[in-house]
């Protein structure tokens, strides 16, 4: 998890400007993290996320990781692009 993240998602208990000073980011640099608009990369796993959650309702919640990979045209795309360049 990113420090900014831990910010965003405890904001509703405590003011930003202590999560700031805890997790050693400034404030600035929070806001302008989240005003940003998702990368193509964020935006990519979103989708592919929804993909994987719609194969596992619809096999009754049993298919795994090994169907998954086995049988989505979805997962040649993750590992393709979870690959380490040559």
């Amino acid at each position: 998890m990113s420090r900014f993240r831990f910010v965003e998602d405890h904001r509703d208990v405590y003011d930003v400007k202590r999560l700031c000073r805890l997790a050693e980011v400034s404030t600035s640099g929070f806001y302008a993290w989240h005003k940003r608009p998702p990368s193509p990369r964020q935006i990519a796993d979103g989708e592919l996320l929804e993909q994987i959650t719609t194969i596992h309702v619809d096999s009754r919640r049993t298919y795994g990781a090994p169907a998954f990979m086995a049988n989505s045209p979805a997962a040649v795309c993750m590992s393709a692009a979870n690959e380490w360049p040559a």
